[in-house]
Formats: C-alpha cells, sequence, structure tokens
C-alpha cells in the first residue's frame, strides 16, 4: 500500500539467542558470566531490535555480591569498520518472577555506504551496595548488513 512498508519485510523477531554474526556471546566480566543476546537472526540496518544482557546464574562469581545490586547497564555502539557517531543504548531491567537477571535494550542502526559494517557494542555494569560501589566495561563486535 503506498509508501507503508510490508510488514512481512521485516527480520522475523525470534527469543533472545547469540548470533554468528557476533564476536562474543559469552563474557566472563569480574561480576560473574553475562552472555549477550539479540532477537533477531541477522542485524539489518534501519530495522529495530533489542540486545538482551543475561547474568548467567550458574556461573556467578561467589566473591562478588548478588546480581541483583546492578544498579545499571549503560551502552553505546559505534562503527567499528567507519565512523558514523555513537548510538546511545538504554537498557531497562527485566523481572524474571522475583529475580532480575537481565537487561534489554531496543535499537536501530543506520545504514551507509558498505553492505556490510561491524559494529562495536560497549556495555558498562555497575554495581552498588551499601560498602561497595564498582563497575566493569567490555565491548562485543557485531556484523550489519543492508541487505538480507
Amino acid at each position: 500500500m503506498g509508501c507503508s512498508q510490508d510488514k512481512n519485510e521485516h527480520e522475523q523477531i525470534i527469543p533472545f539467542q547469540c548470533i554468528s554474526d557476533q564476536s562474543q556471546c559469552e563474557i566472563i566480566t569480574k561480576f560473574g558470566a553475562v552472555l549477550v543476546k539479540f532477537n533477531v537472526e541477522k542485524v539489518l540496518a534501519e530495522l529495530p531490535f533489542q540486545i538482551q544482557l543475561e547474568f548467567k546464574k550458574d556461573h556467578l562469581l561467589s566473591d562478588i555480591p548478588h546480581p541483583k545490586i546492578i544498579n545499571s547497564v549503560v551502552g553505546y555502539m559505534e562503527g567499528k569498520t567507519m565512523f558514523m557517531g555513537k548510538i546511545p543504548l538504554f537498557f531497562n531491567r527485566q523481572l524474571e518472577g522475583d529475580e532480575d537477571y537481565s537487561f534489554i535494550a531496543e535499537t536501530m542502526l543506520g545504514s551507509c555506504s558498505e553492505d556490510r559494517m561491524t559494529w562495536r557494542i560497549w556495555i558498562t555494569l555497575e554495581m552498588i551496595d551499601v560498602n561497595y560501589k564498582d563497575q566493569t566495561t567490555f565491548f562485543i563486535d557485531v556484523d550489519s548488513t543492508r541487505f538480507r
């Protein structure tokens, strides 16, 4: 219909998973293991997608506080192969029953002149407790394409 986009053209949304176009899925931080997952099979330019950070319950480091006190997750994406500015990521805590082990951000990438582009996703985790404040930063790379 006219200029409206056909709903069938959108990448099918799937359960969160690691994708083949990302450099790492599981990152070991000083707070424990974190999985970085996507709700699409392939990251396509100019189509929204979500990024999930999931704290692995069975791999939490015993010498750190419980992940419930992770107060914030902030991040941004920037082109690794071509500078296109920084795209902020706003993560929201997701509750699963009475436990909260994941954060989700929805975002979208711009299209560039290259058919395939590598993006670097920077993520900072901050933990705060009464007598404890610490943060750690890590990154992963993920490729996007302009076409399926």
